[in-house]
């Protein structure tokens, strides 16, 4: 399965994601997650359309998770998402911890990488 073209009308996520096939093997995983990524521009809402699909939801949730939270930081997950997350301070510190012992992460920051604009 290929991504629609630009002005062409793209099927449902589930579809699509049924296209690339619903396991968690690559390339197809990481295919579903970027149309994913191409589909939607809210993290919720891609997270949540993923889960219908079915299939290995899991591993493509956390793709897709990522690389919203990479674009658009901590304030892409809900609020209530963090609420309800058992321990979410204690592993929001480690995370923090991880990416601010590589040397380079504040050079990223400061570039402010983007997904660009599909």
């Amino acid at each position: 399965m290929t991504m629609a073209s630009p002005g062409l009308m793209s099927p449902p996520f589930s579809l699509a994601a049924e296209g690339y096939g619903l396991s968690g093997e690559l390339p197809s995983c990481l295919y579903a997650s970027l149309f994913g990524l191409q589909s939607f521009r809210n993290y919720e809402t891609a997270v949540r359309a993923n889960i219908v699909a079915a299939g290995d939801n899991a591993l493509r949730a956390w793709l897709l998770g990522s690389m919203f939270a990479a674009e658009q930081g901590e304030a892409a997950i809900p609020a209530q998402w963090k609420e309800r997350t058992f321990a979410y301070s204690e592993i929001h510190s480690m995370a923090n911890r991880i990416a601010g012992s590589n040397p380079f992460f504040d050079s990223l920051k400061e570039r402010s990488c983007k997904f660009p604009d599909f």
